[in-house]
């Protein structure tokens, strides 16, 4: 089994699980060069970045920049409500949100281009590990919300299916949350190396791309872009992967050791203000439903699933549970050949801040 990684359709190298590994060409750029910056605004999406905020007779606390890799789905959510709500007002709080690739976050952290980022937490984990200044400071999601989906021309019909091999996994990139769900699924169906084979193909738009075209079997994602193509009639969900990972950490804040030293109050304040959103959305449901259907654009009927399924699997406090930890540094150290992980290192909860 061999896992490729690509780009647009561009291959940009490939690694054996056998531990054969071939050299990879790496296209290395300056990582602000790469941001796209956005905004999370009532309006969905812009080109500028969402700077909401003020004073309204706080203490003036400046702007904190969060970096966002999937910004289209329940991770950031709650986020896009808190603009949405206007709840950085009278804060003394600004918050600017950023997009870019997976490839972007662990330079942006350690330049401190970026105070915050939000993505997989097994990810995080890696590059701070492997020496990214930075912390996980607050979960933003424990169990995964994330649904296997095959394409309808796979013949994978039921997850029962997949036990016969032979499949081609999409995912974003190694160690992903999306390559996490893949490995969880070749362990659980006892899947030779020879049996399946993963692609990494950058992000969601290159997964779904992919997948479109035929060239992949199956991916795993949140509801959103999995029951889109379901509703579509390009694929079927074959179910949530939680019913084949154990207790870990799905999606996180990662915090640069930087703004943790300089900027304590600033952050406390907006972990304050975001797990307030993730209680409003809770308590209403219908404001998330709008974010994903006039904000996002998902179909009413996705966008209904996608609340109904995924709300619930927000994290109300960010606390990650020392059994959650352990798993997600055993995931960690087993993906990236990272030998005695202590993830407790790299955990530093945000109201414990000072």
């Amino acid at each position: 089994m061999t896992r490729t990684a690509s780009i647009e359709g561009q291959s940009i190298g490939e690694r054996r699980l056998d531990g054969a590994k071939k050299s990879m060409v790496r296209v290395v750029a300056p990582a602000i060069a790469a941001l796209l910056v956005v905004g999370l605004a009532a309006c969905g999406n812009s080109e500028k970045p969402a700077a909401a905020g003020g004073s309204g007779g706080a203490a003036d606390l400046g702007t904190l920049k969060v970096l966002q890799v999937t910004p289209n789905d329940v991770s950031a959510v709650a986020l896009a409500a808190t603009f949405k709500l206007n709840m950085w007002e009278g804060t003394g709080l600004k918050v600017e949100t950023v997009l870019g690739q997976p490839s972007t976050e662990a330079a942006a952290l350690t330049r401190g281009d970026m105070d915050l980022s939000t993505r997989g937490a097994s990810s995080q984990l890696a590059n701070m590990a492997k020496g990214v200044p930075a912390k996980l400071m607050g979960a933003v999601r424990l169990p995964t919300s994330m649904y296997l989906v095959s394409s309808t021309k796979s013949g994978i019909n039921d997850p029962e299916d997949l036990r016969k091999g032979g499949i081609n996994f999409g995912i974003s990139s190694f160690g992903s949350s999306s390559d996490e769900v893949v490995k969880a699924v070749v362990t659980h169906y006892a899947l030779s190396q020879d049996q399946y084979k993963v692609t990494a193909l950058g992000d969601i738009k290159g997964i779904l791309a992919a997948f479109k075209r035929g060239d992949i079997d199956a991916f795993a994602w949140s509801a959103g872009d999995a029951f889109a193509m379901e509703g579509e009639g390009l694929g079927k969900v074959l179910g949530n992967a939680e019913q084949w990972q154990q207790p870990s950490v799905s999606v996180a804040y990662a915090v640069s050791d930087k703004a943790i030293k300089e900027r304590p109050e600033a952050l406390k304040k907006f972990f304050e203000v975001y797990y307030s959103a993730v209680e409003k959305l809770r308590a209403d449901p219908k404001i998330a439903l709008d974010i994903y259907v006039n904000d996002w654009k998902y179909p009413q009927a996705v966008g209904e699933k996608a609340v109904k399924d995924e709300l619930p699997t927000l994290s109300t406090d960010g606390q990650i549970p020392a059994e959650n930890l352990k798993n997600l540094g055993a995931t960690v150290s087993e993906s990236f050949e990272i030998k005695d992980l202590d993830a407790t290192k790299y955990w530093d909860y945000w109201k414990n801040l000072e």
